[in-house]
């Protein structure tokens, strides 16, 4: 009896994590960022309910992505990395890509561009390796667009 009573706790707790989770990703497509951020956390009070490193590291990549609308960079580069670590760990690399691109997208908001050429670079690195070609276009566009910011600066400063 005891059991049953564990299984269905851990089944609602699982269904009250995606019911936020799938809010929150509705909410993120319709631009309403603090709406996502409230469910993303009220989902992340439950994430212990969820086994499966994947689904943890998608909703450390989404919620980076939301911090990241919300200027939230250092936020956004911590759940970047809870991300990235299992990625890593479960040999993903386009996925472990598209993470340092978020990165690459912090520094760069935050005008550190070496930082973020450097991400850029680890994300180019991986996509080559998995050959998945549209994470490599998605790199070197960031990439293009940073140069092209940095060029703008000089010929202003200069």
């Amino acid at each position: 009896k005891m059991g049953d009573n564990k299984l269905n706790f851990e089944m609602n707790e699982t269904a009250v994590y995606f019911y936020h989770y799938f809010q929150g990703v509705l909410q993120f497509s319709d631009k309403r960022y603090e709406d996502c951020l409230a469910h993303f956390l009220a989902a992340e009070n439950k994430l212990e309910a969820i086994e499966d490193d994947l689904i943890k590291a998608h909703f450390y990549r989404n919620l980076a992505e939301v911090k990241m609308a919300l200027n939230h960079s250092l936020d956004a580069i911590r759940y970047s990395i809870k991300a990235m670590k299992i990625y890593a760990a479960e040999e993903e690399p386009c996925l472990e890509a598209m993470c340092q691109l978020i990165i690459a997208k912090c520094y760069a908001l935050q005008k550190n561009s070496v930082m973020a050429m450097n991400y850029i670079q680890k994300s180019m690195n991986l996509s080559q390796s998995a050959q998945d070609i549209h994470m490599q276009r998605k790199a070197l566009q960031m990439y293009n667009a940073l140069k092209g910011e940095s060029l703008v600066a000089k010929k202003v400063s200069g």
